[in-house]
């Protein structure tokens, strides 16, 4: 006799989901990323809570806690990116040096606009940890691109406070930085991009102290 199963739309999809193979035989689908509390009017949360046991959830893995964090904060919720940080935070010894770096760095952009000291102190704690991490591993350009970000971010902020002269400081930092990677790989576009605005953010600060000659040399 047939037996009748009644399953909502997302309880059928993960079973289905679920015992889908290769065609090595293995899972085509072994685990999944899930954040409980979203995606609760079409179910799949449940879903996936109900079936637990044939697809594993990925919860320690910090680059898709960063992941999260900045899809939340490209649409505003700032709430949400805060958390995600947080929970990756939890489990940063898991995943690269770079990785605890990003995630200080990038909950101290949460802070930014709200709260621009605290967001100034946490800057400055990702900066510590990446050049704490940096003797450990001394070709990681991942991680001296934690630097250079925090630097920039440092004076930008220090900037926004009117202290010129520190963000010059913090600015020359990075952009040393960013220079010493191009040299060592010029095919990254990332580090001619850093390169430039390094440029541009110290024409901007010594256009604010009123030295437009150097500023113009700058932005050249």
């Amino acid at each position: 006799m047939t037996r009748t199963i009644r399953l909502t739309a997302a309880q059928a999809l993960v079973r289905y989901v679920a015992v889908q193979m290769t065609e090595a035989n293995t899972p085509f689908i072994a685990g999944c990323w899930a954040i409980f509390g979203h995606g609760n009017v079409a179910g799949i949360g449940e879903a996936l809570q109900l079936y637990r046991q044939a697809i594993q959830y990925v919860k320690d893995d910090p680059s898709l806690w960063i992941d999260y964090a900045e899809t939340a904060i490209a649409y505003g919720d700032y709430d949400a990116a805060r958390e995600a940080y947080e929970a990756g935070s939890q489990v940063a010894d898991k995943g690269s040096p770079a990785d605890r770096v990003w995630l200080k760095e990038g909950y101290a952009d949460t802070f930014w606009s709200s709260d621009p000291q605290r967001a100034y102190s946490i800057y400055q704690e990702a900066n510590n940890l990446a050049a704490s991490l940096l003797p450990a591993h001394p070709q990681d350009s991942e991680l001296k691109r934690g630097l250079i970000v925090t630097h920039y971010n440092l004076g930008h902020i220090s900037m926004d406070r009117g202290n010129t002269q520190a963000a010059l400081a913090e600015f020359h930092k990075g952009l040393a930085i960013a220079e010493e990677l191009a040299a060592a790989d010029g095919s990254d576009a990332r580090w001619q991009y850093d390169i430039g605005r390094g440029h541009e953010r110290i024409g901007r600060a010594l256009e604010s102290s009123g030295d437009l000659a150097g500023a113009q040399q700058a932005y050249l």
